[in-house]
């Protein structure tokens, strides 16, 4: 599975590498072996996969010895690692209490599984759903997001791999049939739905600006005026092409907004495409992560804050108890707090759906947006200082996030990878990593509003409903076989 994952994206690895463990939970007698591989699984899958955490070392340039760094950094890795293996022994031992019938145990597995998926996105720490296995090489099958989201397609995923390994315990080659052609039907089907997606809307030119300027300097006065100079280049550039409006990444401009001194009041001349700025928005002792769309001359005319923040990073959970005792990890020594989560970022090009970095692993923060009217989805992001793995997950979950919602997404970030990706989850156009470059991209305004977007994960409530009244009938009715 994690060779199924974003850099190597070898997707078809991911339908059968679920089998060891779903053997386990299916065969009688495996309970204390289906708990070891539980862990071992998740450990293999999860470790790999989060392996680019270590990318915050060094953290030196903050004040901290080489060890010191070294330490926070595996430190952080062994932290979301074993997150993720709890994940996986959770499901595990929800399974373990379905009665021992391979059916029951494989349809009330699937749903519980998309059960627990939910409730660890509702934590502060969550990464790797099963679906980004898929996303963006297995481009027949990413439509079929729009169904039930990428919580869908993780449950396909499982279902499949728990059909295989009940055909491998059974030997009825009706099963092996049935998870073959589950497979093509989800992969014809998300093709299908992909041939009849609407023709697009209304068109804009979007500029966008990777300035690539390295954290460790960013808020430096070093850094604040090589990252003015790059973005002021950036957008004379994509001025002169003639854009419909320019974006920036996620914290472009390193300082506390002040609108009576920001430079960009002056820049922006009432000829100017309007500016959607990545910054830092104070409110008090704290301080909001923005994204603010500037009129010609500089004026406000709509604002995100980001919702969904990092752990430590950000902010400290149960900061009022251990905020004095842990090191903040974020640049600016200011408390950062979240935005509501009713955001409307209204601007000069129409409504936007925005996600900043790490709020693209979250998929509700973007379908209630789409919900609510945006046409099309900016996700703005720093991305510095880790390497191409996260670089490669990180597209790979804004691809997802378009083909759950049928909308383009212009995805700008600091140093890579800046995208375009269309509606059906394909990459038109990726940047070159850790390079200062511009690009200016066409883009359509969608209002379409698909099955996910207006009732989000139906998968997991049906699967989860059909297991209760299987457990009612076998409790009713003993000896029927159903």
């Amino acid at each position: 599975m994690a060779a199924a994952m974003p850099p190597l994206g070898l997707w078809p690895l991911a339908w059968i590498a679920l089998i060891p463990l779903w053997r386990s939970l299916l065969q009688p007698g495996q309970s204390l072996q289906a708990r070891q591989q539980a862990w071992l699984w998740a450990a293999a899958f999860q470790g790999p996969t989060l392996i680019w955490i270590t990318g915050l070392h060094p953290l030196t340039w903050m004040g901290l010895s080489w060890g010191t760094s070294l330490a926070i950094a595996w430190g952080c890795w062994l932290v979301i690692t074993a997150w993720g293996l709890v994940q996986t022994r959770v499901w595990v031992w929800a399974v373990q209490r379905l009665p021992q019938h391979c059916g029951l145990r494989l349809v009330g597995g699937v749903g519980l599984g998309g059960l627990v998926d939910w409730l660890w996105q509702q934590s502060p720490l969550y990464w790797s759903p099963l679906a980004l296995s898929q996303s963006p090489a297995n481009t027949w099958l990413l439509p079929l997001a729009e169904l039930s989201g990428a919580e869908g397609l993780t449950l396909l995923i499982v279902a499949v791999n728990g059909l295989l390994a009940w055909a491998s315990l059974s030997r009825q080659r009706s099963l092996l049939v049935g998870a073959i052609a589950l497979w093509c039907c989800a992969e014809l089907t998300g093709w299908g739905l992909g041939q009849l997606r609407a023709a697009d809307g209304s068109a804009l030119t979007i500029g966008l600006i990777q300035g690539n300027v390295p954290t460790r300097i960013k808020t430096g006065p070093e850094g604040i005026l090589l990252s003015r100079q790059r973005y002021r280049q950036g957008y004379q550039q994509l001025t002169e092409a003639g854009v419909d409006a320019v974006i920036t990444p996620e914290g472009s401009d390193p300082t506390l907004w002040q609108a009576e001194r920001s430079p960009w009041a002056r820049w922006l001349s009432p000829e100017s495409p309007p500016l959607l700025l990545g910054t830092y928005l104070p409110q008090g002792d704290r301080y909001w992560q923005s994204l603010l769309a500037l009129k010609p001359g500089g004026a406000i005319a709509g604002r995100y804050d980001k919702v969904r923040l990092v752990p430590l990073g950000e902010y400290i959970p149960g900061e009022r108890w251990f905020g004095r005792w842990l090191h903040r990890l974020s640049p600016i020594q200011l408390g950062m707090q979240a935005g509501r989560s009713d955001q409307r970022f209204q601007t000069p090009v129409g409504q936007i759906a925005a996600a900043i970095c790490y709020e693209l692993v979250f998929p509700e923060v973007l379908q209630s947006q789409v919900q609510a009217g945006a046409t099309w989805i900016l996700s703005a992001a720093n991305l510095d200082p880790y390497n191409e793995q996260l670089m490669n997950q990180h597209l790979a979950l804004a691809a997802l996030r378009a083909a759950e919602t049928d909308r383009w997404v212009v995805q700008v970030t600091n140093t890579g990878y800046s995208a375009l990706i269309n509606p059906l989850g394909q990459v038109q156009w990726r940047s070159q990593p850790r390079i200062f470059t511009t690009q200016a991209v066409r883009i359509a305004q969608r209002s379409s509003q698909t099955p996910y977007v207006r009732w989000g994960d139906s998968m997991t409530p049906i699967l989860l409903v059909s297991t209760v009244l299987w457990l009612g009938w076998r409790q009713r009715w003993p000896k029927q076989t159903l």
